[in-house]
């Protein structure tokens, strides 16, 4: 059985609806605030100390907090993702 063009089409947009409904986390507590109306503001950039050796366990664990939020599951819609953050195209790579 081959599958043709329509039935492509077809499952992937059912697949696709599943993805939209997709829960999306919710932003870090440490983020808030260098989000400025609809843009991110790194600002002074301490909400990534947490990558350095002399950060706080605490620091630390704003950064995985960080850190997980961005690696949010795959199959998360990007555009959801982005919209959630207040606009912002923050997507830092490892």
């Amino acid at each position: 059985m081959t599958l043709s063009g329509p039935v492509v089409r077809t499952l992937a947009l059912i697949f696709s609806v599943f993805l939209l409904t997709a829960a999306t986390p919710p932003i870090p507590d440490v983020l808030k605030p260098y989000i400025k109306g609809d843009r991110f503001d790194p600002g002074d950039y301490k909400w990534m100390k947490g990558r350095f050796p002399d950060a706080t366990p605490e620091e630390k664990a704003q950064d995985k907090q960080v850190r997980d939020w961005l690696k949010a599951p795959i199959w998360m819609p990007l555009p959801r993702r982005v919209q959630n953050f207040a606009g912002s195209a923050l997507l830092i790579p490892n």
